[in-house]
């Protein structure tokens, strides 16, 4: 297969590893943090409000400077930035990948005291 026909297909094979990666992850990660649905939805909203701008200027900016350029500068950024943020460590994070079948409330439910309608006897 000819470079020019294999980079595309490269790119979005490496494009769909990594959304397939994360979206697997997303539940361990909303686990490890402790936030709700509403807080990580809010989250991934900052995912598409950061990658806006940067769409919209990359055009021009690799018109400019050319599209190769600018590709080498994306795999170089990848190269900085993605190495530390996959090292960064989360709080509970290898109990959130464990597989554990525990659950929060299952685990707090024991520790809770019984309400006093349920400690009342039954009148029969």
């Amino acid at each position: 297969m000819r470079r020019e026909r294999l980079a595309p297909v490269l790119a979005f094979a490496v494009f769909g590893l990594f959304w397939g990666t994360w979206d697997a992850l997303l539940p361990a990660i909303k686990q490890a943090t402790g936030v709700d649905d509403g807080q990580l939805g809010l989250a991934l909203l900052g995912i598409g409000v950061g990658a806006l701008p940067v769409m919209l200027s990359v055009g021009p900016l690799a018109d400019r400077l050319g599209r190769p350029t600018v590709a080498d500068m994306l795999v170089l950024f990848a190269l900085v930035a993605v190495p530390p943020v996959s090292r960064a460590r989360l709080p509970g994070w290898r109990s959130a990948c464990s597989h554990s079948e525990r659950s929060p409330a299952a685990s707090t439910s024991s520790s809770t005291p019984a309400s006093p309608r349920s400690s009342k006897p039954a009148h029969g």
